[in-house]
């Protein structure tokens, strides 16, 4: 996985195949705190944001919470 920082907006992006890709944290991060999840390029905030509000999923994420993600978006 690469990550690619953007100096002039300080927000972090993460690539795979150069697609935008993340598997254990949003693959967009803004200096705002607003994040966007991404697997394989494709764009899936929407479904994650709901998921982490009905699973109850906190901020920082234990191995536990990654294996689920993992399991129910992978």
């Amino acid at each position: 996985m690469e990550l690619l920082n953007n100096p002039e907006v300080s927000s972090k992006y993460y690539y795979l195949n150069d697609l935008l890709h993340r598997e254990d944290g949003p693959a967009i991060i803004y200096t705002n705190s607003e994040n966007k999840w991404y697997l394989n390029g494709k764009n899936i905030t929407i479904e994650v944001k709901e998921w982490i509000i009905e699973n109850n999923i906190p901020e920082v994420w234990n191995n536990s919470h990654k294996l689920l993600f993992k399991l129910t978006f992978g």
